[in-house]
């Protein structure tokens, strides 16, 4: 599905330039799991951006879909980022002048009807076990609902890839592990690859497969 040749990643600042990646080389494949460890500043922010086609690479080649991605090409990453890739993040990230069903149709890139994007939020919400939340406010959710309503709104577009950035990572244990287990569940049901980065070495074990960023460098374990 997507694929790194020889990838890098050069930041410069006031003339100092920071390799952060160096020559990355991965394939993520329909229905994969990973699992992305490393330390912190060790480059997994920037790896996932690359993968969400957030960022473009300094040199080397990505693929989707066997097809080269040109990142002269704005309009079309714009298009393959909005259509095939959805993220969660350690923080919700929700409107709060919103409420959950409006959040998650905010999202919505494929269904132009609102009768039917509708129909679709109040579905997501019901799957993520928030039914009867439809309207509530925001800030009356408690911190797991409120990623709950974000895992809703990451799958309104169906993506093919999900990648989840320190997605318990402001949760506590139990909730945490809820929302993992809701994740996987989701993941199982579909056809879409999971990328999860992580400091939780027990979440990073469930992994079908688990790499490792170190000082720039991609090693699977």
């Amino acid at each position: 599905m997507i694929k790194f040749e020889n990838i890098s990643k050069e930041f410069t600042s006031n003339g100092n330039s920071q390799m952060v990646l160096s020559n990355i080389n991965l394939r993520v494949k329909e229905k994969d799991f990973i699992t992305i460890i490393g330390k912190s500043g060790s480059g997994k922010t920037t790896l996932i951006n690359l993968i969400g086609l957030i960022e473009k690479p300094t040199s080397g080649s990505i693929y989707f879909e066997s097809k080269e991605i040109n990142f002269k090409k704005e309009k079309e990453v714009e298009e393959l980022r909005g259509n095939y890739v959805s993220f969660i993040f350690q923080n919700a990230n929700l409107i709060s002048s919103l409420n959950p069903i409006e959040n998650i149709m905010l999202g919505m890139n494929k269904e132009k009807n609102k009768d039917k994007k509708m129909k679709i939020a109040k579905k997501l919400l019901e799957d993520v076990g928030l039914k009867g939340k439809e309207m509530a406010k925001i800030n009356n959710l408690s911190g797991g609902e409120q990623q709950r309503v974000s895992v809703a709104r990451a799958l309104a577009n169906s993506p093919k890839i999900l990648i989840c950035d320190e997605p318990t990572g402001s949760l506590d244990k139990k909730t945490g592990e809820t929302i993992i287990e809701l994740i996987i569940s989701i993941w199982k049901e579909t056809e879409m690859s999971l990328i999860v980065v992580t400091h939780d070495q027990d979440l990073a074990n469930l992994g079908q497969r688990k790499l490792e960023l170190d000082e720039g460098e991609l090693n699977e374990l």
